[in-house]
């Protein structure tokens, strides 16, 4: 388990994660997915602009590669991270 956002998040699952998700699937009545996106860049200035959205590194992103960040407001965005 491992501090996230105030609470305390599993990153390892003592018998894996394809059985510890299987034994709760069949059950579940809701999947939250908000927090999932994808997002295809075009455009040799891109990945650049989209940067000055977020505080992941976009531009480091070999082709066909993802990374988790943020889609920041426009107050989070002028502020300190």
């Amino acid at each position: 388990m491992v501090g996230f956002a105030g609470y305390e998040m599993p990153v390892q699952y003592p018998a894996g994660i394809i059985p510890s998700t299987s034994t709760r699937a069949p059950r579940l009545a809701l999947f939250d997915v908000s927090h999932m996106g994808q997002i295809t860049l075009h455009g040799a200035s891109a990945a650049r602009a989209l940067e000055a959205l977020v505080p992941g590194d976009l531009q480091g992103l070999m082709p066909r590669r993802m990374r988790y960040t943020l889609l920041l407001t426009r107050r989070a965005a002028s502020s300190t991270i």
